[in-house]
């Protein structure tokens, strides 16, 4: 058994020739003074986006005696598969990359040259950088509308985006501006090129946490003569040994001009080392859908031209083929554009596995973006598990929605843009209820979501006016429409009305105006027009 206790020394420090005396407690180090133990201090916790190389900074720490202090940076964890280590370590500014999502929990412990300090611990957890794609460059009309498309953007980790456009570059003698893009915040704003030359856009995408590298298009306006636009299709994984077909069907002509129809080109610019295929072993090389088989595992990368008969332009297109456990091919479908308040129906049922027949694919699809007042979120989405889910818009805009495609090995994404067009209301109609009285009836109405607009019916068998003074709601089934609200008869009073216009040949509408006790002012009953027309239309 180990017994403490202390013990007398004495000793002639000051060379006096008189000893002194000092009590020593065993253990401890009689030659080493007092010690405070020194003070670590790693900073804040951080948020970094991934990939970012991260600093830390302990330059905070110190010694209450003054000591030269030493440090020590380590991780306490890290992601699961991140293979990150810290760099300058034993610095008090270190640095690693984060190279996994998550958290990265990071433990600092200083020296004085006698004891180490507590540690301290910090957390560094990463946000997902977004992804912008301003689309591809193209060709336009100089004076006719030009539609950009971020639809493709994204962000890794699925959270949502937004959207910011602006011009880098414009032509001399140009006055467009950041102003003339319809709106900047939309995944697909328009603007309107005013001379000929080349007007660069740029995209920032963000999500909550961070924003993207910019993203550039270039869109080039001419007149008379305007090139063509070629687009050589999806990228797309393929079996090797199995034909691949190629589809450039979505290349178009803006002017249609010198000749109605493109011509095509298809051409090999890259394949895997070894792979002895040339242009000719492309079928149908000179149409739009052509196709080849290729031999070997990797990437063939293939150059689309289309001629208007005077210009040309190229697209270029990636197959990567592989013998076994192929990605699918993520298919979300054509972009939509429906009416506000109409059911938007998506098609993911083009995706595919090229080795499977089954077609065992499982389905997810998430909002990418919804416009600034939607309140949608996915569990908005009906049947998201689904090849053809659906959702109903609650406000006008474009909402982007990314399908995720699996095979149980492998996922592949692809996006989709949904533009929810405002309703309008409008028509004017002139109705013979009965000779010799006329009846008469405007309104030009738009949105579904706190409609706006005006609504008028005039008869001359009771010599009553009644003006609509507010629209509390517009529905549409169909091609028939409901529109409730309030209004004045003859100038006075509130009474509420309801009116149906069906859309038969020719229109019908039926306005019931109610007193404010409920019971009924009067209706008019079907009214046939016999003039004019209500048009519905986004």
């Amino acid at each position: 058994m180990w017994r403490f206790t202390t013990f007398l020394a004495n000793d002639d420090a000051d060379n006096d020739g008189l000893k002194n005396q000092k009590e020593i407690e065993l253990g401890k180090d009689p030659f080493t003074p007092d010690n405070e133990r020194p003070i670590a201090d790693a900073g804040t916790n951080q948020t970094a986006a991934l990939g970012q190389t991260v600093k830390l900074d302990g330059s905070a720490s110190r010694d209450p005696e003054g000591l030269e202090i030493t440090f020590q940076w380590t991780f306490v964890e890290k992601p699961a598969g991140s293979g990150v280590a810290i760099s300058n370590g034993t610095n008090a500014i270190a640095t690693f990359t984060a190279d996994v999502a998550g958290s990265y929990t990071l433990q600092l412990v200083v020296n004085d040259g006698y004891q180490d300090s507590l540690p301290v611990q910090i957390i560094v957890a990463t946000a997902s950088t977004p992804v912008a794609d301003a689309g591809p460059s193209r060709n336009v009309i100089k004076g006719q509308v030009a539609v950009l498309d971020g639809s493709e953007s994204y962000d890794p980790e699925g959270s949502m985006i937004t959207f910011q456009w602006s011009f880098v570059e414009i032509p001399a003698g140009s006055a467009v501006t950041d102003a003339s893009l319809s709106d900047r915040a939309s995944p697909k704003p328009t603007f309107t090129p005013d001379v000929n030359g080349v007007y660069k856009v740029q995209l920032v995408v963000a999500n909550k946490d961070a924003e993207s590298p910019a993203d550039e298009v270039s869109i080039t306006a001419a007149s008379p003569d305007v090139p063509p636009n070629a687009e050589a299709g999806p990228d797309q994984y393929a079996k090797a040994g199995s034909v691949v077909n190629l589809d450039g069907s979505g290349s178009y002509d803006p002017d249609k001009a010198p000749q109605a129809l493109l011509s095509y080109l298809w051409s090999f610019t890259s394949q895997p080392n070894g792979s002895l295929l040339t242009d000719n072993d492309i079928t149908a090389r000179t149409t739009d859908k052509p196709g080849f088989t290729p031999q070997m595992d990797g990437p063939y990368d293939l150059k689309l031209t289309v001629s208007d008969g005077t210009y040309s332009s190229d697209d270029a297109v990636r197959v990567t083929a592989s013998g076994t456990n192929i990605p699918p091919n993520a298919r979300a479908g054509i972009d939509l554009m429906i009416r506000l308040g109409s059911e938007a129906v998506l098609d993911g049922t083009g995706s595919n596995d090229p080795d499977s027949d089954l077609q065992t694919l499982t389905y997810v699809w998430t909002f990418v973006h919804v416009p600034a007042e939607s309140v949608l979120t996915n569990g908005d989405i009906v049947n998201a598990s689904t090849a053809a889910p659906s959702f109903i818009p609650d406000v006008a805009g474009a909402y982007i929605l990314q399908l995720a495609v699996s095979d149980g090995s492998n996922v592949s994404f692809d996006n989709v843009a949904v533009t929810a067009k405002p309703v309008r209301i409008s028509g004017a109609a002139v109705v013979y209820p009965q000779a010799p009285y006329l009846a008469s009836f405007t309104l030009d109405i738009t949105g579904l979501v706190s409609p706006t607009g005006s609504l008028k019916y005039y008869y001359s068998k009771t010599r009553m006016t009644f003006v609509a003074t507010s629209i509390s709601s517009v529905s549409i089934s169909g091609k028939d429409i409901t529109i409730v609200g309030n209004g004045t008869i003859n100038g006075t009073g509130t009474y509420g009305f309801t009116t149906t216009i069906a859309d038969a040949n020719p229109d019908s509408i039926a306005i019931v105006i109610k007193k404010t006790d409920g019971s009924t002012y009067f209706s008019t009953g079907p009214l046939a027009v016999s003039k004019g027309n209500v048009l519905v239309y986004p």
